[in-house]
């Protein structure tokens, strides 16, 4: 199984291709309050961000709120840094344009022999630029708060995913295509593109209550939820990939499973506070249907995992404005991949940890300006900068909006409706 990944000169030769969907791993956060603040809030978030950063906040809410519906919220992370998907486009385009030449040649049919070489060449340079990575999350939440003073409660659900593909380059390919003399010779090619990576729902109930200890106001929340994970995993030879094949189910494993999420929120000062947070306490893994490669002796095996992830944040708020700042305590794996999978894809382990940070400013309870920053301490992810803005007519209807950028081709956007009464 270690020859699933072979090189050429020596490179690897990976990409990434995405469904709408991603995961504890995952960068990005589906609140776009949250989205725009780099990602922080496990501190002072509002009562309606509870699903997305830490169950003790559903207990954070003003003697107003009664009621809080978010419908729904959705944001998406893209990265293609490389142009990946046009460059294997431009393969397969090369590719038929030669395998078309050689066709008519081998029935006979004048052909020009400087377009035949022409043709070679071109699908031998698309060949090996087939080359970079891309990588998405999309995250999709909507939630039902009901906030009081005896038990807050927030009910919600989150449809998250992580999914990696790329070309699994065969060093041989490349004489194959070189010396390519009828259609036959190109059906010998090894390289294949694959799509693996897991999907994620949660139903969660968050529960949270204040209570005083040692003269201070302290949230505790829990969020019990039933947990489906699903994984994928598709693979064909690279002139044959067709990456809206992958979502057939003969490429699918699911299981279910019951976790936990458990946070806390201290009060250090009228303005300042301390949160806390543990996500999916217990570990969740599914492994993958086989890959049944060409350059592997036995089918590939990949298993993916939602392990626990810890947080701690600080927040400090003013009557028009508020800033956070949270740092995970622990690193998790890179796609939710195991190490043992990282190393047949990657041939390294590789993990993410952020430090996050941002602020909001509101303009008379009608308009927030936010902005954040985040910042992958293991250095897998580009640091990335964050911004968006919140319409919240009469303090009632929310629409908020969120953008982010890590680079020319590595950018998100999402939206966001809720109500609060």
């Amino acid at each position: 199984m270690g020859d699933f990944i072979l090189t050429l000169k020596p490179k690897i030769y990976a990409s990434a291709l995405t469904i709408a969907l991603a995961t504890a791993t995952s960068v990005s956060y589906a609140d776009n309050r949250t989205q725009a603040m780099g990602g922080a809030g496990v501190a002072n978030g509002k009562y309606t961000q509870a699903a997305s950063l830490n169950p003790a906040l559903v207990a954070n809410y003003m003697q107003r709120d009664n009621f809080g519906l978010v419908l729904p919220a959705v944001f998406i992370e893209l990265a293609d840094s490389d142009e990946l998907v046009d460059s294997i486009d431009n393969f397969q385009d090369s590719y038929d344009r030669l395998e078309r030449l050689l066709e008519q040649a081998e029935q006979g049919q004048p052909v020009n022999e400087a377009e035949v070489q022409q043709a070679r060449q071109q699908l031998a340079q698309d060949f090996a630029d087939s080359e970079g990575r891309l990588n998405a999350d999309l995250n999709l939440q909507a939630s039902l708060s009901i906030p009081n003073r005896f038990l807050a409660t927030s009910i919600y659900f989150n449809a998250d995913a992580n999914i990696f593909g790329g070309s699994s380059i065969a060093s041989n390919d490349l004489d194959t295509i070189l010396d390519a003399q009828t259609p036959g010779d190109l059906d010998n090619l090894d390289s294949e593109g694959y799509i693996v990576g897991y999907v994620t729902a949660d139903l969660g109930l968050a529960m949270a209550r204040n209570f005083t200890i040692a003269g201070r106001e302290v949230a505790i929340g829990v969020a019990p939820k039933l947990q489906q994970m699903e994984s994928i995993a598709y693979i064909a030879q690279l002139d044959n990939f067709d990456d809206d094949d992958f979502d057939a189910g003969e490429y699918r494993t699911s299981s279910d499973a019951f976790n936990l999420d458990l946070g806390m929120s201290i009060a250090l000062s009228e303005r300042t506070s301390l949160g806390f947070t543990v996500r999916d306490l217990f570990k969740h893994e599914v492994s993958s249907v086989p890959l049944f490669s060409r350059q592997a002796e036995e089918p590939v095996l990949l298993s993916y995992e939602r392990a626990p992830k810890l947080t701690a944040g600080v927040g400090y708020n003013t009557e028009r404005m508020a800033f956070s700042a949270d740092l995970d305590l622990n690193a998790q794996n890179y796609l939710g991949l195991n190490q043992e999978s990282q190393l047949l894809l990657f041939r390294e382990h590789l993990q993410v940890q952020f430090a996050r940070a941002g602020f909001e400013l509101d303009l008379a309870r009608w308009v927030q300006f936010r902005a954040g920053y985040r910042h992958d301490l293991k250095g897998t992810y580009d640091d990335a900068v964050t911004a968006g803005l919140g319409f919240s007519p009469f303090g009632r209807v929310h629409i908020n909006v969120s953008a982010l950028y890590a680079g020319e081709n590595n950018m998100g956007a999402g939206a966001q409706l809720a109500f609060t009464f």
